[in-house]
């Protein structure tokens, strides 16, 4: 409980599930971005959002249909799946489950874990 719940767009069906535990953002509509350069996704916006002290825990879901929602309209500066791509590669972020659908991942390091 309290814990941030970030997602990729508005279009996550788990969204109005538990409203009152947890705060939910988007990547969509909530992080102030700095580059919108696909070759150098601005991590650091999400790091800095996800490394908020107000939440014990911060997660971001990234799936499918948020890759095709964001797609179809161009939502993000950097396109999400090339985003999905940058935080696989990057050691700021450990991801804590993953399937062919969907991708959860929290931040590494001392910060990062889940308390």
């Amino acid at each position: 409980p309290g814990s941030l719940l970030l997602g990729g767009t508005v279009k996550a069906p788990w969204k109005y599930r538990d409203y009152e535990k947890y705060k939910y953002r988007t990547l969509a509509d909530d992080v102030a971005w700095h580059s919108a350069d696909p070759s150098e996704p601005d991590l650091e916006a999400i790091e800095s959002m996800m490394r908020d002290p107000h939440y014990p825990a911060s997660y971001l879901f990234i799936t499918r249909s948020q890759i095709a929602n964001d797609d179809m309209f161009g939502l993000l500066p950097v396109p999400l799946r090339v985003l999905k791509q940058a935080l696989l590669a990057s050691p700021q972020f450990t991801v804590v489950y993953s399937n062919d659908d969907a991708v959860i991942f929290k931040l590494a390091g001392p910060n990062g874990p889940v308390k």
